[in-house]
């Protein structure tokens, strides 16, 4: 019997076809084998493969729609990432209308809340938690905008929320400002063991050099869930939120 196969020319287009598919495949970015569910796509995209070229070999002219139906998706379920979330701090309370707003005249006092300071290891756009000594940053949960940026917004609507008699920006001014307050956070760990670990200090500067100056410090720790990007936002938000609680209540003493 003679073989239909060996009539069909070498540079036929559905043999250039599978055995491109086939050189895919094979040349596939190596983080495609790295999963039990990637490693499965590309045993069955191969396979399909292979069984087109047989079935063009016998003929079958409606194969060609068939294989790009069935090896694309199987190589795109191998090789896509999941997608990026990006996390803000305080959204809520802000897009809320939750912060008051108050009539600020020349007489209101004004506190100018400067830039706060972070390791570098921390002030970047990536989620981190902390495993031992072993920094892990997420693969897929990032920072609307760096950490020192969204810790600076957090605790200027928190001020701005609490005190409502002064004039809380962190915007510069063309007047002096009454008094400048400086965060510098030397600590914000979050382990996966649900323990956020924050270590800040911060200064109240009068404007007026008769006026004392404000200096104080704060250990403190929150616990939740942190094994989720969600989570580790969330408990990041909580310490946070606990810090600017005490910067709140150090205003207090703020006389003008």
């Amino acid at each position: 019997m003679k073989d239909r196969s060996a009539s069909r020319p070498a540079g036929d287009p559905t043999r250039v076809f599978c055995a491109s598919v086939l050189t895919a495949i094979k040349a596939a970015p190596l983080r495609c084998s790295k999963t039990r569910a990637g490693r499965a796509a590309i045993r069955h995209s191969r396979s399909a493969a292979q069984l087109a070229e047989w079935s063009f070999s016998l003929r079958n002219r409606r194969t060609p729609a068939w294989v790009a139906g069935l090896v694309l998706p199987a190589l795109l379920a191998a090789c896509a990432s999941p997608p990026v979330r990006f996390y803000t701090l305080g959204a809520p309370a802000i897009a809320t209308g939750a912060v008051p707003v108050g009539t600020v005249t020349p007489a209101t006092p004004t506190v100018a809340v400067a830039r706060v300071t972070l390791p570098d290891y921390l002030d970047g756009q990536d989620l981190i938690a902390r495993d031992g000594n072993r920094i892990e940053r997420s693969a897929t949960g990032r920072w609307a905008s760096r950490l020192s940026l969204g810790a600076t917004d957090l605790i200027t609507a928190r001020l701005a929320q609490s005190r409502t008699d002064l004039f809380v920006t962190d915007q510069p001014q063309i007047l002096p400002a009454t008094w400048r307050l400086a965060i510098n956070i030397s600590r914000l760990d979050i382990a996966h063991d649900g323990t956020a670990s924050l270590a800040a200090d911060w200064s109240i500067i009068p404007h007026d050099e008769r006026q004392p100056l404000l200096h104080q410090r704060t250990t403190l720790t929150r616990q939740g869930p942190a094994t989720t990007d969600d989570q580790v936002a969330t408990l990041t938000q909580s310490a946070l939120d606990a810090l600017a609680d005490q910067i709140v209540t150090s205003t207090q003493n703020l006389k003008y």
